[in-house]
């Protein structure tokens, strides 16, 4: 309001929220027109929350900071467009309808749109308009309003530095002597380089310039070849695990092999001959001729993201994911299996299968083509008849879940 105040209603302001509003709308009318956009965004509230960004506390400062000030007032109608399609159609998007009369609750979205924050806004405006208290309110509103953006950005900048500098706290264990292993792809590794100063650094990176770098990757269904490159000289490598995350690990042994003295000769061989962990993405054929990814060691979410990339690659047209419960995730473990089920669709995972109490909020979240289980027997039973040399098959989840019982089902004779 005391942007509003300051800055006044004019046209530019209304033709940039009209254009947000627009915006927003043809887009989300996109996604659901063409089934490629809505098999990754299937949620309606995904898709808002995915099209609308943080245009108040980072659009409207940036704004100020850079922009002339001419341009103000299309970022602050910018945002009241956005602002009001989320708080006009979120209520559409979450409440359910009637069991009644199947109808949509217009008296709680005639509440939610006028406890909308751009609403409450611009009728403060027009009012202050009405009774000639614009200039005034205007000067004393303007202060605190540029205080609160600034406050809400130093919150989130100063919790990110916080967890920046923790998660570099490793390298202050470092000897002078030592050498730190650094992936200049991280986004935070500016950072990590600018805390090392008197430390011997090698870099590598999957597809950016660094000390061991990959080039010309060709990633298979159970493995990836690629042109290590390397300060002693360049070699192809094949390594027997699928994954690009797996490349990237395999770059960063390569580049603390180097470090300690191994010839480049020496490092090739131990990666061509590496083979995979036992049930950590074991690829291996199943019944009817199936595909099975066996990665049933343990799970997180990081792991689980790696091992559907690898999924999402295989050429198989049904792909198939087998989830357990993933353990230690702390006070946040219902929200990680509830975006599991969103992360396998954008995935290209085709069916959901859940054992588990936590899998559950994965396979309701997944929506259609998902079942949960309580019986892991009928379980294997169902998918049995599924199964067929056009299908791949994920297993995934804790150690305690015991889903290696999964992969001795599905792969025995």
């Amino acid at each position: 309001m005391g942007l509003l105040l300051k800055e006044g209603i004019d046209i530019n302001l209304i033709k940039s929220a009209f254009l947000a509003f627009s915006l927003i709308g043809f887009l989300i009318i996109l996604i659901n027109k063409f089934q490629i956009f809505k098999n990754k965004l299937s949620n309606y509230t995904l898709q808002l929350a995915g099209l609308i960004g943080n245009t108040s506390f980072l659009g409207i400062p940036i704004a100020i900071a850079l922009l002339p000030s001419t341009t103000i007032n299309f970022t602050i109608g910018f945002d009241l467009g956005t602002t009001l399609f989320a708080w006009i159609f979120g209520p559409i998007f979450l409440q359910e309808k009637s069991h009644k009369k199947n109808i949509l609750n217009f008296k709680g979205l005639l509440n939610a749109l006028i406890n909308s924050p751009a609403s409450r806004g611009i009728i403060g405006v027009l009012l202050a308009y009405l009774f000639h208290l614009d200039e005034i309110l205007g000067n004393y509103l303007w202060i605190p309003a540029r205080i609160v953006i600034a406050l809400a950005i130093l919150i989130v900048g100063t919790r990110l530095g916080i967890i920046i500098n923790q998660k570099g706290e490793i390298f202050d264990l470092l000897q002078s002597n030592g050498t730190a292993i650094i992936n200049v792809e991280d986004v935070y590794a500016p950072y990590w380089l600018s805390r090392l100063t008197t430390q011997k650094i090698k870099t590598f990176a999957l597809y950016e310039k660094a000390d061991v770098c990959c080039r010309d990757l060709d990633a298979q269904d159970s493995y990836s070849e690629f042109d290590m490159v390397t300060p002693e000289g360049t070699a192809r490598v094949i390594l027997q695990v699928p994954g690009e995350h797996n490349v990237q690990n395999a770059l960063a042994a390569a580049a603390s092999c180097l470090a300690v003295g191994l010839s480049l000769s020496e490092i090739v061989d131990g990666l061509n001959t590496f083979k995979s962990v036992d049930r950590r993405l074991n690829v291996m054929q199943g019944t009817a001729g199936a595909t099975i990814i066996d990665d049933s060691y343990n799970a997180s979410p990081n792991s689980l993201k790696a091992a559907l990339s690898v999924l999402s690659k295989q050429k198989s047209l049904d792909k198939i994911l087998i989830l357990g419960d993933m353990g230690e995730l702390g006070k946040d473990e219902k929200s990680f299996h509830q975006e599991v089920g969103q992360l396998a669709k954008r995935y290209g995972v085709s069916k959901l299968y859940g054992v588990g109490e936590l899998a559950k909020l994965a396979s309701d979240s997944f929506g259609e083509n998902a079942k949960h289980y309580q019986d892991r027997v009928a379980l294997i039973q169902d998918l049995k008849k599924v199964l067929n040399k056009d299908t791949t098959v994920l297993i995934k989840g804790s150690n305690f879940m015991k889903m290696d019982e999964f992969t001795k089902a599905l792969t025995s004779a």
